[in-house]
């Protein structure tokens, strides 16, 4: 879909990170304006849910006015949603010890990300914990995936991509210990 300014797409993120629950007309007014909503702000608001019920269809987004809105959609229908739940098979083929299916659903999750969590929105502090709660989820997948990848026998092909994470998180160990066993199971016990 086409969205319009940011401010519509930051709608549209708090109602996706709140789906199936109400979104009050109070906290969207905060989240766009920093809690400091000039005059014409409640019209404003009407307006990006006009606008995105147009979009997505009347039924889609629900509500009006004080009450808040709410987005009418099945977690399978979000990519956070798809993503949490193909981790969460990965994840529980890992432990059960089928590492080719874990790695399999946990590139499939992995594949669902095109950058940070709502990063064409310049971070706004009302979903700073969602993107905190989706990056954390990613980098846990990650972890998982070179885990199943590392047993699959695959070393040669994650030091580079390890070495990356590695300067990208310095500070997530995980990463580092992959990073020394790719090198190693590569042969290059001195890097």
């Amino acid at each position: 879909l086409t969205l319009g300014t940011p401010k519509q797409r930051l709608v549209l993120a708090m109602l996706l990170c709140n789906a199936g629950q109400p979104v009050s007309l109070d906290l969207l007014m905060d989240a766009l304006w920093d809690q400091r909503p000039p005059p014409p702000a409640l019209h404003n608001v009407y307006l990006h849910i006009h606008q995105l019920r147009r979009l997505l269809g009347a039924a889609t987004i629900v509500g009006r006015g004080r009450s808040g809105y709410l987005l009418q959609a099945f977690s399978s229908d979000i990519d956070a949603g798809q993503f949490t739940n193909l981790a969460e098979i990965g994840s529980q083929a890992l432990a059960a010890g089928d590492v080719a299916r874990a790695s399999h659903q946990l590139h499939r999750a992995l594949a669902l990300w095109r950058g940070n969590a709502f990063a064409d929105l310049d971070n706004p502090p009302a979903l700073a914990p969602d993107i905190a709660q989706l990056s954390e989820a990613r980098l846990t997948a990650l972890e998982r995936r070179m885990d199943a990848d590392l047993r699959l026998g695959r070393h040669m092909d994650l030091v580079s991509e390890l070495t990356t994470l590695v300067a990208e998180q310095p500070y997530r160990e995980r990463f580092q210990a992959q990073l020394m066993l790719a090198l190693y199971r590569s042969g290059r016990r001195v890097e």
